[in-house]
């Protein structure tokens, strides 16, 4: 085993000790009621002693000497590319803070890996670029942000991985990915699946950021989307109460073909945007 093979195995080993610890120690009684960055903060200020201690397998070095002999930008990207074949999780933050070190060029790198498409489509590469685009959107590159979209529309479909992924990103990026999803949802004829992840990109970026613009994307996607039941979620989720007599409006045009579902969804939706379906005959389903 080759010493970075050596460094991520043992940080395997030390992360699983660590959620061990949450638990048997109380720190964390209820996992499920435990949010992501708390239990990450402390991950993080227990990997501190990790870092510096020495590993007999190396001869006494400790994985911050390690990191820190790599000096050029080649070698902690050669680093990073293993610890994603290695690491259960996440990698550890003193390979970060190393790589983030050589700024704009460190950050052109790991675009260029997330949206390296012969890897985004391989069956034993992929995890790479999942792993480049989770740090795309904890470093919020709001310059991935046309690259990530690219690369989502020459995906497959069926890549569902990697367009969460890089969804999650752009949510993370948030503000700058905006104008961007909207661009490319209202050139679309038709909603296919790549949209369907934007929409939800967008959906969760304008709960923090409101405007018209977002809600006009995503009331002008309904109509395009097959998966109505789908489309009827995101406008509730969004929370913008002016949805309610748009949906009244299409159920009223469209009772008749509508089915359980959709319709039910739809209802469901306009009551929790504050509104009613008074004067709308629930339709007897076959």
């Amino acid at each position: 085993m080759d010493k970075g093979a050596v460094v991520f195995d043992n940080y395997n080993k030390y992360i699983e000790n660590c959620y061990d610890k949450l638990f048997t120690e109380g720190k964390v009684k209820d996992p499920l009621k435990v949010s992501q960055e708390y239990m990450d903060g402390l991950l993080r200020e227990w990997e501190g002693s990790w870092t510096d201690t020495p590993l007999n397998e190396l001869g006494g070095m400790s994985p911050r000497d390690y990191f820190d002999s790599a000096a050029s930008l080649d070698e902690l990207m050669e680093l990073f590319e293993a610890g994603a074949r290695y690491c259960d999780d996440k990698l550890p933050d003193l390979l970060l803070e190393r790589l983030k070190l050589h700024g704009e060029e460190a950050f052109e790198r790991l675009v260029a890996l997330a949206t390296d498409m012969i890897r985004v489509d391989s069956e034993t590469d992929f995890y790479i670029p999942l792993m480049a685009l989770e740090v795309i959107g904890m470093w919020r590159l709001r310059n991935a942000v046309s690259p990530l979209l690219d690369m989502m529309f020459k995906c497959s479909g069926e890549n569902e991985l990697i367009l969460d992924a890089a969804s999650s990103a752009l949510v993370e990026i948030g503000q700058p990915s905006i104008e961007a999803i909207i661009e490319v949802i209202q050139e679309a004829e038709n909603i296919m699946t790549v949209h369907e992840y934007l929409l939800s990109s967008l959906v969760s970026i304008g709960n923090e950021y409101k405007s018209d613009d977002i809600y006009r994307c995503i009331k002008n996607a309904f109509p395009k989307m097959e998966d109505k039941v789908l489309g009827a979620a995101f406008l509730g989720d969004y929370g913008d109460g002016r949805a309610v007599p748009f949906l009244r409006g299409y159920v009223e045009k469209n009772i008749k073909t509508m089915d359980r579902e959709t319709f039910y969804e739809i209802q469901s939706t306009i009551i929790h945007l504050g509104g009613n379906m008074e004067g709308i005959q629930t339709p007897s389903f076959d």
